[in-house]
Formats: C-alpha cells, sequence, structure tokens
C-alpha cells in the first residue's frame, strides 16, 4: 500500500515537530541530591557502572563533570570521581564491605525537563493525540525514537512511571478498548503481517498482548498501542493517541 501525504499533512507534522523539540530540548542546569542510603559503599561491579573515573577533583569540579550522567560516587578524602551511566539501587551494594569516604549523589535532570530516566535511557509521554506515524516523527524530531519495549521490567516501569493512572484498575483487565489502550508504542506489522518490528526494523521479541491480541480486526490493525494495566493491542495505524517517546541518554 503507497500512502501519499498532503501538502497540510506535512507541514501539520512539521509544526509539531517544530513546538515539541522546543519543549524537550535538553534543560543544560543540572542538579544533584545526596543519598545517604549507600553513604561508604561502592558498587560491586563498578566498572560496569561508571563511564568515567577523574582523580583530584573535588566536588562541585566532580559535579561539573556530570553532564550527560546519571549521577556520581564522589570520595571526600581521596577526591576520586565515578561518573555513573545509569542509577544505582540497593542491588548494586554489597553492605558487608565499607569504603569510607565516598557519597552518591544523583542527578535529578539528566535527561532533561519533561524526561524521565530508567537505566540508560530517558522517555516522555506526550499528549498530543497523532497518528502512529506521526507520533513516530515526532520523536524523530526532537532525536529519539516512538518507545521500544524489550524487557517486562521496562514494560512495568513505564506503567507504573509514565501512564495516566486509572482510578478503577481493573476496569481495563482483559479489555481492548480505547480508554484503556491509548499510548503509541514503536511496534507494528506494516513491513510484513503478524511480524512485529521496532521502527529501527528489529523484530519484536518480549511481547505482553492482551488476552486473544493482536487480531488484525478488519485487516486493518498494524500498529501497537499501550494499555493502562501494561498490556498491547493492535489498532488501526490512522487512529490518534497519545504517545512515548525514548533516546538513550549518550546520544
Amino acid at each position: 500500500m503507497i500512502v501519499i501525504r498532503t501538502y497540510s499533512e506535512y507541514f501539520a507534522v512539521f509544526m509539531s515537530c517544530f513546538l515539541v523539540c522546543d519543549i524537550m530540548t535538553l534543560n543544560r542546569n543540572f542538579d544533584f541530591e545526596k543519598d545517604d542510603t549507600f553513604k561508604d559503599l561502592l558498587p560491586i561491579t563498578g566498572s560496569v557502572n561508571y563511564t568515567e573515573t577523574q582523580l583530584n577533583l573535588t566536588r562541585i569540579e566532580c559535579a561539573g563533570c556530570c553532564e550527560y550522567c546519571a549521577g556520581f560516587l564522589y570520595n571526600r578524602v581521596t577526591g576520586t570521581c565515578h561518573l555513573l551511566k545509569t542509577r544505582l539501587g540497593e542491588r548494586d551494594f554489597n553492605r558487608t564491605r565499607v569504603d569510607i569516604g565516598w557519597e552518591l549523589y544523583n542527578s535529578l535532570n539528566v535527561c532533561g525537563q519533561g524526561w524521565h530516566l530508567y537505566k540508560t535511557h530517558c522517555y516522555t509521554y506526550l499528549e498530543l493525540n497523532k497518528t502512529w506515524t506521526e507520533a513516530k516523527d515526532i520523536c524523530a524530531c526532537s532525536g529519539a525514537y516512538l518507545v521500544q519495549i524489550e524487557t517486562r521490567e521496562e514494560n512495568e516501569w513505564i506503567k507504573e512511571n509514565l501512564l495516566p493512572a486509572l482510578e478503577e484498575p481493573e476496569s481495563c483487565l482483559g479489555k481492548s478498548n480505547y480508554f484503556c489502550c491509548d499510548t503509541w508504542i514503536g511496534a507494528s506489522d506494516q513491513v510484513k503481517e503478524e511480524v512485529f518490528q521496532w521502527t529501527n526494523k528489529e523484530n519484536v521479541e518480549f511481547k505482553n498482548w492482551n488476552p486473544a491480541e493482536p487480531n488484525d480486526y478488519n485487516g486493518n490493525e498494524d500498529c501497537v498501542s499501550l494499555c493502562r494495566d501494561g498490556q498491547w493491542n493492535d489498532f488501526s495505524c490512522n487512529i490518534t493517541f497519545n504517545f512515548i517517546c525514548e533516546r538513550n541518554i549518550f546520544g
């Protein structure tokens, strides 16, 4: 099937990109919050978590190096600065080992205003009611892409942190209606029927379909939406929904 866009359609997408990209421009004024939960501790697999290590820095100098990192570990005794590629949690530390002098500082806005950090990626939920293709184009104009959900853990995080809350969560269980499934993600089977791919042409491995989905109703449901309960549904790509953009914090 060949889709031909009119000039007005292209102009509408361009204007959407212009406005949204302005909203999503990175905020360069970074703030940090000290996390005393992990005082005097180092992560078990430190080298995996660090993007860079610098020596003989003050705490302020260490913070100044953390422009695109998720935070930093700073040793107040030695002046050692470990820049972090992702947020650290309880499972990253061994509390039986104490390393005196270490302090953990988390970046409060590494992703920029309106974006949210999960591991090494940034996400934003946009209430713009666009078709799947329009949503894809708007994400692309900001150096991002329609969200690519690759694990159950990521799917659960998105459901809990980005999707609008349901007043009655049980109202969506097992259902496939517009209210419950109104957020585009980056999966579709437009290239080959029943072979779902992300926008980068990689095949979708993790799936979380609603019961009896995907059903390609009327032979016209090629794009995937995320439901408020975290399950997926296929819809016509021309329906207008809100959507989630994702990008890597390292570009």
